[in-house]
C-alpha cells in the first residue's frame, strides 16, 4: 500500500470519540469489544501511564479481561488504582499484542522485526518470527497459537501467518486491517480501492485459516467498511465507513458470495 493510502487512513480515523450505542452509527477509532462494550482503543486514555516516561497505547485482551501496554521496555498489566504490572521485558516497540491466557505477547520492535514474548514469571528471550521493514501489526491467535501479520507493498498489502510451536510461516492472502473472529478459525479483512488519494470503496472478507476458502460478507449498501471487529459470541459485526468516518454495528453476515482464489 502506498504511504500516501496510509496517511488517508490515519487522517480518516483521526476524528473524535462519541459514545457508543448498539446498532446507531458513531464516530469510533480502532473499535474493539471490552467485554460486550465496543470501545475506542486508540483513543482510550488510562491513568496509570500518565507517569510513564516512555509507554504506547493500550489494548485489550479478551483471555484474560485486562489492558496491557508497553512502558519504559517492557510490557505491563494495566491493574486497578493505577498498578502496573510487568509481565514481559525488553520490549522497545509499541506494536504489541497479548494473550495472557496463552503465556504470550508479541511485538514489532524498532528493528523491524516481530518478536514473541513469554508473558509470565517464566519469561527468557524473545524469538524472532519475521523481519523486515514492511511487516506490521502483529495480532495473536486467540488460543495463542499463531500470530497474523501485516505487510504493506505497493503492489498490494498481504497477510502473512506464523505457527508460534514450529515458526512455520505462510502467506494468507491479500488485505489491510485484518482481525481474529474470535472463533480462531477465521480472519476478517478488508481490500479497499482507492486513488492514490483517497479511499474509493472497500469490502470486508472472511478467509478460513484451514482450507483458505474465502467468502465476500454481506454488508449495508454504499459503504466503504475497514477497521472490523467482532463481539466474543461471534453474533455482532462493528465496521468504520470509511467515507464517513462512522461506526456501524451490524448482526455478524452468515451468508455472503464465495470468492475463488482470494479474488
Amino acid at each position: 500500500m502506498r504511504m500516501s493510502l496510509i496517511l488517508a487512513l490515519c487522517t480518516l480515523l483521526a476524528g473524535p470519540l462519541w459514545a457508543q450505542s448498539p446498532g446507531s452509527a458513531t464516530q469510533l477509532r480502532d473499535p474493539a469489544f471490552v467485554g460486550e462494550q465496543v470501545q475506542s482503543q486508540r483513543s482510550q486514555v488510562h491513568e496509570s501511564l500518565a507517569r510513564v516516561e516512555r509507554s504506547g497505547k493500550a489494548i485489550w485482551d479478551p483471555s484474560s479481561q485486562a489492558w496491557f501496554a508497553t512502558a519504559n521496555g517492557t510490557i505491563v498489566q494495566l491493574g486497578e488504582e493505577g498498578r502496573l504490572k510487568v509481565v514481559a521485558d525488553n520490549v522497545q516497540g509499541h506494536d504489541i499484542d497479548v494473550r495472557k491466557a496463552a503465556g504470550l505477547a508479541v511485538s514489532r520492535e524498532p528493528d523491524d522485526r516481530i518478536i514473541l514474548h513469554q508473558v509470565g514469571p517464566q519469561r527468557g528471550p524473545g524469538i524472532r518470527l519475521l523481519e523486515g521493514p514492511n511487516f506490521f501489526n502483529p495480532r495473536l491467535s486467540p488460543d495463542g497459537s499463531m500470530v497474523l501479520v501485516h505487510e504493506s507493498r505497493a503492489a498490494g498489502s498481504r497477510l502473512w501467518l506464523v505457527e508460534v510451536k514450529s515458526g512455520h510461516t505462510e502467506l494468507l492472502t491479500e488485505g489491510v486491517a485484518a482481525v481474529w473472529h474470535p472463533d480462531g478459525s477465521r480472519v476478517l479483512f478488508a481490500r479497499v480501492r482507492h486513488d492514490s488519494r483517497r479511499i474509493l470503496g472497500s469490502t470486508l472478507y472472511e478467509i478460513v485459516v484451514p482450507t483458505g476458502a474465502e467468502r465476500m460478507l454481506e454488508l449495508p449498501a454504499g459503504v466503504a467498511a475497514v477497521e472490523p471487529a467482532v463481539s466474543p459470541d461471534g453474533s455482532k459485526l462493528v465496521f468504520v465507513d470509511a467515507l464517513t468516518n462512522q461506526l456501524s454495528t451490524i448482526p455478524y453476515p452468515e451468508a455472503g458470495e464465495e470468492v475463488e482464489d482470494g479474488q
